[in-house]
């Protein structure tokens, strides 16, 4: 709306740790859609993502959690690799605000997470915020690559190439999170 991406979420008394709502804007393919190479036609950034954004408002309810985030899904062009027990031909990255039950996670923060279709990785780069400030996220599309595929332990010279881009918020548990989004640039 006028150049703004209005993300409203509300989750009063459903979700968990294994049943997240979203409120996102979607740009290309994803892991889910089944796992699949991106989309012909659609161009991709190959440097970074980033997005500035306001907390407008946030009612929390029960035990809940939500992130703020920038995600980029990856496909992997030279085939399916294998870790921990699951092979996937796609992954799953995060660099974002994460808070649980009423406590930001530090930056610098990391979690793996294996959602069935992708290896994933999350970043917390930003931590503490404040309702009615601007904040900038910033998602580097080489180091989540790297980052993901050094987590799991796959082999680093693994090619990933951008398939996907979201950007919104996610969680469970809590009545309102609004955010509204400025200046999504892409190089």
């Amino acid at each position: 709306m006028n150049g703004v991406l209005q993300t409203r979420e509300g989750n009063a008394g459903v979700g968990s740790d294994n049943d997240y709502y979203y409120a996102t804007t979607q740009k290309g393919t994803f892991p889910w859609s089944p796992c699949q190479p991106p989309a012909s036609g659609v161009t991709m950034p190959s440097n970074s993502i980033s997005a500035t954004f306001k907390l407008l408002n946030f009612i929390p309810q029960g035990s809940y959690r939500y992130h703020i985030y920038i995600a980029l899904y990856y496909w992997l062009p030279d085939g399916a690799v294998s870790a921990g027990g699951s092979t996937y031909r796609c992954l799953d990255t995060q660099s974002r605000v994460e808070n649980i039950g009423g406590s930001f996670s530090s930056v610098g923060s990391t979690a793996m997470y294996n959602p069935g279709d992708s290896f994933g990785w999350d970043n917390v780069t930003l931590a503490n915020i404040l309702s009615g400030q601007l904040y900038n996220l910033t998602a580097d599309v080489k180091s989540l690559c790297a980052n993901d595929l050094a987590a799991w332990g796959l082999p680093l010279n693994t090619r990933c190439q951008l398939a996907g881009i979201e950007i919104g918020t996610e969680g469970f548990q809590f009545q309102q999170l609004d955010v509204d989004w400025y200046n999504v640039t892409v190089s």
